[in-house]
């Protein structure tokens, strides 16, 4: 397992919370049907995965073309 940092646009300029993982975790399964969860460490965002014999690299591509998605 590692944490991988968030894009910091996607919460630039506030204070991060657990309601805010919370929101944009809800975000990835809904609209993109991607479970992970998201924690705040330091004051940043962070996707938690897991590296497995089962995950794939389209896995984690899928992840990050939909949190680049988000961003504004």
């Amino acid at each position: 397992m590692c944490c991988v940092s968030v894009p910091d646009a996607l919460y630039k300029g506030k204070h991060v919370t657990y309601d805010d993982a919370e929101l944009i975790q809800n975000r990835l399964y809904h609209e993109h049907r991607i479970e992970v969860p998201l924690k705040v460490i330091q004051e940043k965002l962070y996707v938690r995965i897991s590296v497995h014999i089962y995950n794939e690299l389209s896995e984690y591509e899928k992840l990050a073309d939909a949190v680049l998605s988000m961003l504004p």
